[in-house]
């Protein structure tokens, strides 16, 4: 529907505006936009936190020494 409605050349924007409003509401169940801030920013730090749990991305944060002294080493000294 929100796809339909952005792509739509017919719809003035205000109007766009009304539905989207309305559409958002009730996928995500909030009534302002403070909400669905707080909604989305909730989403963020619970994604964020389950995605540093894994394994594989602890193992893909890890570096060696040699690679860590390149990158903190001088600009110069390359």
């Amino acid at each position: 529907m929100l796809l339909k409605l952005r792509k739509s050349s017919t719809i003035p924007g205000d109007a766009k505006a009304e539905v989207a409003f309305d559409e958002v509401g009730t996928l995500f169940g909030v009534s302002s936009v403070v909400q669905l801030r707080k909604l989305i920013t909730g989403f963020g730090v619970d994604f964020n936190e389950r995605v540093r749990q894994l394994a594989e991305f602890r193992k893909a944060q890890e570096v060696d020494r040699a690679t860590e002294r390149e990158y903190f080493s001088a600009p110069g000294r390359r």
